[in-house]
C-alpha cells in the first residue's frame, strides 16, 4: 500500500527538493504496493519522461538525505520511501499551514543530512537561502523547531 498522499503535500511543498527528484520520490510512492518499488531505473524514467540516469541520481540524492532506502533481495533491488517522523502529518488532510510548517521542517532535515554527509558539492543549488533567520549557535533543525514548535504524529 503506498504511503498517505499527505506525505507527498509535504515533499511537494518543500523548497530544497529539485522538481525531478520530487516525482521520482512520488513515483517509488505510488509503485509501492506494500513490499517496496521494484521499477528500475529505465522503467520509472519512462514512466516520468526522464533517463534513466536522471532517475538514478535522483534515487541517489534521497538516499543521501534518508527519504529513500535502497534494499535488495537476491539480484533484485527495491525502493522505500521515508520522511522524518517530526514531518508526519497529523491527517489524512493536513491543513495548508500545517504542510507549510511540516515542509520547513523537511527543509531543515534536508539541509542537516547534507552537511552531516559533508555534501556540499551536491547541496549547492538545494541549499537553503542566505539570510535566513534563526538563532546563531542553533542547528537549522533547531532554528525551525524554535519557530515553527515541534510535531508529533498521533499515537
Amino acid at each position: 500500500m503506498p504511503q498517505a498522499y499527505s506525505w507527498f503535500r509535504v515533499v511537494q511543498a518543500t523548497k530544497d527538493i529539485p522538481c525531478s527528484t520530487k516525482a521520482v520520490w512520488d513515483a517509488n510512492r505510488v509503485l509501492d504496493q506494500g513490499d517496496g518499488c521494484w521499477a528500475t531505473n529505465k522503467v520509472l524514467g519512462n514512466r516520468l519522461g526522464l533517463s534513466p540516469r536522471t532517475v538514478e541520481g535522483a534515487r541517489v540524492w534521497l538516499q543521501g538525505r534518508q527519504l529513500l532506502e535502497r534494499r535488495q533481495k537476491g539480484r533484485y533491488v527495491y525502493w522505500l520511501v521515508r520522511l522524518p517522523k517530526a514531518c508526519y502529518p497529523t491527517s489524512e488532510r493536513p491543513s495548508e499551514t500545517q504542510i507549510l510548517r511540516l515542509a520547513m521542517l523537511l527543509d531543515g532535515f534536508i539541509a542537516e543530512a547534507a552537511r552531516s554527509a559533508h555534501d556540499i558539492r551536491s547541496a549547492g543549488p538545494h541549499a537553503p537561502a542566505s539570510g535566513s533567520v534563526g538563532t546563531p549557535g542553533l542547528s537549522p533543525i533547531s532554528n525551525i523547531l524554535a519557530q515553527y514548535g515541534d510535531h508529533h504524529p498521533p499515537r
